[in-house]
């Protein structure tokens, strides 16, 4: 028989558990820590067992490692102790971590977990000991449970002014009031500080006597212990305890304004608890404070310009102009405007990283960004920054103006003998300027019961109508158009009725004939001759006679109307002969390249017939002449007959002066110059994306500039520059140019 010592599972262990202490009643994660040592004889486990002390329900296993490496054990509750079983015996020194969940009792107190390593009927309890190399934690295996107090307190968060500036310190003070009578124990106050607010040293002043604090980034936490109970007569029963009283207590420090603050509202918070995190005392509290601004250190200013980079090299050189009007958009929806040399400035800007964008569609039509729209720019507190974008705009060129037209004064005494018209109503003779104007012939006369026209038919007739008496100007009996009928029916009932025929020809002439009836009818509608001449009535003598005289500057077409007693009639226009001689009146001014060398130029009907100090002279095709101006250009006198086809003449005596300078020895002018101006403006077709057309150019310094009505910037280089509103449409657009001495 040969005898062999067996081992056990493990030759010892160590365990511990954390957290030490959770609130009664609350779910809680735990972790357990078990490092076995394994040694010679040893077979190692596959059995941990925890033993759950009473009261802790709801085990369940998160996680388990050994050796840093995760297992899945088989798990169960066996009486109080929770059974973890690996797949295979483990038999290394390694660290085994078991990490659960459980629900703690509502009851203060300590609890034990123990645990024990175990293979068959072979086991070994673990003993309390640093398990997971770490000295300073609990080392234990016992848990506390506690009870929290509950809400019992009040916090208040007090500062000594509602603005501070970057860099000036800011008093707080964390005010805790016990809102009972009963002492609230291991009271702790954390402090919780927004970014760029710090706690001025390591300490703060609790109850006026300076204390060291637990600092953990930018908060702080105060273990400030008992609260008392406040005192409670009856008399202040429902007052809270202030500073000095019973019940009070406060926790005052200094914070300092970083200079990475911002401009805005910075929160100071507070909480109050005991045992755990979560074991509020009050309600947590907080206080806001501003940050204000210092202008003149803590904002900066971007300036820059929106340029025509013609060459596309980035940079603006000589005789790249700024472009006006152009909107820049700020980062936060702000924009601006560049003025008439495409300049700007946003003030007042916040620091840091900011971005400007161009606004393309403000350069109007045919506008590009030469390089990115976008800009990236750093703004420091305090100094300028700068952004400048270049841009092209595809335009095109429209130009007005020109010099003044030199000229000669023409002083003309123009005698003009006007057209004398006279005649006879008794024979209906005409006479213009001594020319007899022919007039067709119109008779009526009665056969029995028809009547019977004669008609000149050398001009066709437009209409005609037979009028019989029985009103005033008597009553149509019968009317047509076109040739008149060789006779016409004498009206039922119409024989004792006095007719008159009235024919109207193609080129207005009108003709009655004399009344036809029986004598009595015809002497009861028997009138006194009368004559008409362009409009007005002129005097007929006894004989039938009348003369008139239309001035020259009246219409060339005259109106002459013609009644004898019988009822004959005549009406009809008579032209006479039109004559333009380049504008002659009084006084004329006309350019000196207008006179041609051989005379005045003049205008007429191109069938007339034109004499010039009694020689024909040729006309144009359009009637053009040349009336001669003589060997003495200075002065002139000229006798100027034109004769229509008809023979009716026309007589002009023109006393002709010609001045090249005024009295003061100027040189006359025949045409003002226009003020010249060049625009440039968006290519046909282009659409329009705003309703503003940005328009630039040039002018004569001290010109004035319109655009509908409303003045265009011109900057004392003469350089233009505007906007012109345009509503959705069509948009008529124009532009004017006024210079210092009134010309536009």
């Amino acid at each position: 028989m040969t005898l062999r010592r067996v081992g056990n599972v493990a030759t010892a262990a160590v365990a511990e558990i954390e957290p030490g202490r959770v609130v009664g009643g609350t779910s809680a994660s735990f972790r357990y820590v078990i490092r076995p040592t394994i040694q010679g004889a040893d077979i190692g486990y596959r059995e941990i067992g925890l033993g759950i002390p009473a009261g802790f329900t709801d085990v369940e296993l998160t996680r388990m490692t050994v050796g840093g490496a995760d297992v899945a054990p088989d798990t169960a509750t066996v009486g109080g102790e929770f059974l973890l079983t690996l797949a295979q015996r483990e038999t290394r020194s390694l660290a085994v971590i078991v990490d659960f969940r459980a629900t703690a009792p509502e009851i203060a107190g300590m609890h034990d977990f123990t645990a024990r390593l175990a293979d068959g009927n072979l086991e070994i309890a673990a003993a309390a000991g640093n398990a997971d190399n770490d000295p300073d934690n609990g080392n234990r295996t016992v848990v506390e449970t506690l009870m929290p107090q509950g809400i019992v307190l009040r916090l208040d968060v007090e500062t000594d002014r509602d603005e501070v500036l970057v860099g000036e310190p800011l008093r707080v003070t964390f005010a805790v009031r016990n809102l009972g009578t009963d002492d609230v124990v291991d009271v702790q106050v954390a402090g919780d500080l927004p970014a760029h607010l710090k706690l001025a040293g390591e300490t703060v002043w609790v109850d006026g006597v300076e204390t060291a604090v637990e600092r953990s980034g930018n908060g702080f936490t105060v273990a400030l212990g008992t609260v008392p109970g406040r005192e409670a007569p009856l008399a202040r029963a429902a007052v809270e305890p202030g500073p000095g009283e019973a019940g009070y207590r406060e926790i005052v420090f200094r914070a300092i304004t970083g200079a990475g603050a911002k401009a805005g509202e910075l929160r100071i918070n507070a909480r109050a608890f005991d045992y755990c995190d979560v074991c509020d005392l009050a309600e947590a509290a907080s206080a806001e404070v501003r940050v204000g601004e210092d202008a003149e250190f803590e904002r900066s200013t971007v300036i820059g310009k929106v340029f025509e980079d013609l060459d596309g090299d980035g940079r603006q050189d000589d005789g790249e102009s700024g472009i006006g009007f152009a909107r820049i958009v700020m980062d936060d929806g702000t924009y601006v405007v560049t003025d008439r040399y495409g300049r700007f400035h946003v003030p007042y800007v916040a620091p840091g990283q900011r971005v400007l964008k161009l606004d393309v569609e403000s350069l109007g039509p045919g506008g590009e960004v030469v390089g990115d729209a976008t800009r990236i720019v750093r703004v420091t507190p305090g100094l300028l920054a700068r952004v400048n974008f270049a841009v092209r705009i595809t335009t095109v060129t429209e130009v007005i103006g020109r010099e003044p037209v030199p000229g000669v004064a023409i002083v003309s005494l123009a005698d003009d003998h006007g057209i004398d018209v006279l005649g006879n109503i008794g024979m209906l003779r005409l006479l213009v300027n001594g020319t007899e104007v022919s007039a067709p012939t119109v008779r009526l006369s009665r056969r029995g019961d028809r009547l019977v026209t004669e008609v000149d038919a050398a001009e066709p007739v437009r209409n005609w109508a037979v009028l019989r008496h029985g009103a005033v100007g008597g009553v149509e009996a019968a009317a047509g158009t076109g040739p008149v009928p060789a006779t016409i029916a004498v009206p039922e009932g119409g024989a004792r009725e006095a007719y008159r025929l009235e024919v109207v020809y193609g080129d207005g002439t009108r003709v009655a004939s004399p009344w036809v009836g029986p004598g009595d009818v015809i002497s009861g509608i028997a009138a006194a001759p009368a004559a008409t001449v362009a409009g007005r009535e002129v005097r007929v003598d006894g004989f039938g006679r009348f003369t008139s005289h239309v001035t020259a500057t009246e219409s060339a077409r005259i109106r002459v109307a013609l009644e004898d007693t019988d009822g004959r009639r005549l009406e009809r226009d008579v032209i006479v002969p039109t004559l333009t001689l380049h504008e002659v009146r009084s006084e004329q001014i006309v350019a000196t390249d207008a006179l041609p060398e051989d005379g005045l130029l003049g205008w007429t009907d191109p069938r007339n017939v034109v004499e010039v100090d009694g020689a024909a002279i040729p006309l144009g095709p359009d009637g053009a002449i040349v009336v001669p101006m003589g060997d003495d250009v200075d002065r002139a006198t000229h006798a100027v007959v034109v004769r229509t086809p008809e023979g009716i003449t026309r007589i002009v005596n023109l006393n002709v002066a010609r001045e090249e300078h005024d009295a003061s020895g100027a040189r006359w002018v025949a045409q003002e110059g226009v003020p010249e101006m060049l625009l440039e403006l968006p290519e046909a077709g282009l659409p329009m994306r705003t309703p503003q057309l940005r328009v630039t150019g040039s002018t004569t310094p001290g010109n004035r500039v319109e655009a509908n009505g409303q003045p265009l910037a011109v900057d004392a280089s003469g350089r233009i520059s505007g906007n012109v509103q345009l509503q959705p449409g069509l948009n008529p657009v124009e532009f004017r140019v006024h210079d210092p001495a009134g010309q536009t």
